[in-house]
């Protein structure tokens, strides 16, 4: 059997960016906001006043954070984007049986299938994490055609197994 290569340029735009920030930042924490919103209501129900002003006090303390978050963790990549010399410049993703290989202007690196922890595909990204909260963000737009992307994820189910959460 021949081996084929994957090949594929990477540069994230700002708006993949801010959507992976969102997701890894909110992701353990949707119970939370859960919480807060069914205990605002619970407190509402117990204050039988309904007016516009007493709703508006009681969710302005739970509403707060959250907003703050949002509009932190979109300055937060915007910052990143501007400043991290790796998301600025192209990378040259390269994925055989054997490795993968990753190019850019500062850096050459290579790493087997092992190391790899798992692999989730969300919102238009494919996700190969080395650890646990970190790895290669690949946006399902870098492939070349529909083909590509599922002889990519074709590989990578045959390398994770079961750690391999894809599409299609």
């Amino acid at each position: 059997m021949e081996e084929t290569t994957i090949e594929i340029e990477v540069l994230i735009e700002f708006k993949e960016y801010l959507k992976l920030a969102y997701f890894n930042f909110f992701r353990k924490l949707w119970f939370i906001w859960l919480f807060v919103v069914i205990f605002s209501l619970y407190d509402l129900y117990n204050l039988e006043i309904w007016s516009l002003f007493s709703v508006f006090k009681l969710l302005l303390p739970y509403l707060l954070p959250p907003v703050s978050l949002v509009i932190y963790i979109h300055w937060l990549a915007k910052r990143n984007l501007k400043t991290s010399p790796v998301l600025k410049r192209v990378s040259i993703y390269q994925f055989s049986e054997d490795k993968i290989s990753v190019k850019s202007e500062i850096f050459d690196s290579n790493l087997t299938w092992e190391n790899v922890i798992k692999a989730h595909e969300k919102a238009n990204m494919i996700i190969l994490y080395t650890v646990q909260n970190a790895g290669f963000f690949l946006p399902v737009r870098c492939f070349e055609n529909e083909s590509q992307l599922v002889e990519f994820r074709e590989l990578v189910r045959r390398k994770l197994g079961d750690k391999a959460k894809l599409k299609g």
